[in-house]
């Protein structure tokens, strides 16, 4: 799945790289999470970069995500900033539907992965001949035995890093206190309430964990832990509902039976069709319109 990506970077590997996470929440630290395993399983030599930064002739890669969209402008300020001082770019899988003048500063030597057709169709034809790639999320590589190995290396980490400490036990006691106020312990809620909502109707019990369980930084640790808090949240119900695309990926991973709407811009839908050929026996769409249409 990730082999293109892969040769394209090994290509990079005698340069100075720097991987620049895309900011966000739960979700996007599980996809930068499974970047990182996916970066030490190639033995990938890099440094971590942070997104209000510049820097000068290096292989900058781009976490993947759903930021190249409106209205979220880091990434896009990031690229911007960043191609003109002699840097090679590569976005990892993206959803993309804005920012035309920011593909059409890249060039032959930078890559944009898309994670869904219509993405890849809207880069092609805002491009002004820069390497245009189809490529699944970087959390469809996600391994969970990885993490629970990863967690029982760092358990004691957890407790020496104070910022992260603070940050697990705002997790376990919003956990703890979603299980007061929900009557049904086999099916968990997940929908979001931002700027990506849908007019889909949220219950009082409702746990929208990309939002609660979300990290202080994109770091390796924290994007550990914060995967380990959803995938242990996840483990725990029988049935997940959500609009969340990566808690959707990751329940559908644990074989849980997933009821998965759409966010406001239909991203969910074109991913899944992009990713399974035929979807799973354990997803469910439910088709609910958008407020926001």
């Amino acid at each position: 799945m990730t082999d293109h990506i892969s040769k394209v970077i090994r290509e990079c590997s005698s340069d100075a790289i720097v991987f620049v996470p895309n900011p966000g929440n739960a979700g996007d630290s599980f996809i930068a999470h499974c970047t990182y395993n996916f970066f030490d399983k190639i033995d990938l030599k890099y440094s971590i970069g942070e997104i209000n930064k510049i820097y000068n002739d290096k292989v900058i890669i781009c976490g993947g995500g759903g930021s190249l969209v409106e209205p979220y402008r880091e990434m896009y300020d990031f690229i911007k900033r960043n191609k003109v001082r002699g840097n090679r770019i590569i976005v990892l899988p993206q959803s993309i539907r804005a920012y035309p003048d920011m593909i059409s500063m890249l060039d032959e030597a930078d890559h944009i992965y898309c994670r869904e057709k219509r993405s890849f169709d809207y880069v092609n034809d805002h491009s002004a001949g820069c390497n245009v790639h189809l490529a699944h999320d970087m959390a469809f590589s996600w391994d969970p035995k990885t993490t629970l190995e990863k967690i029982g290396r760092e358990s004691c980490f957890q407790i020496s890093d104070m910022e992260l400490f603070l940050r697990n036990s705002k997790r376990i006691i919003r956990r703890k206190l979603h299980n007061l106020k929900s009557f049904d312990q086999s099916t968990l809620v997940c929908y979001r309430n931002d700027v990506e909502r849908t007019d889909i109707k949220i219950p009082f019990a409702n746990f929208d964990m990309s939002q609660l369980f979300s990290a202080d930084n994109l770091g390796r640790s924290q994007s550990l832990w914060a995967t380990w808090h959803m995938m242990s949240m996840i483990s725990s119900f029988d049935t997940i509902c959500t609009n969340r695309l990566h808690v959707a990926i990751m329940s559908l991973l644990l074989k849980k039976k997933t009821v998965v709407s759409d966010n406001s811009y239909g991203k969910l839908k074109s991913v899944l069709d992009f990713s399974f050929e035929k979807w799973p026996d354990n997803l469910t769409f439910n088709d609910v319109k958008s407020d926001q249409d």
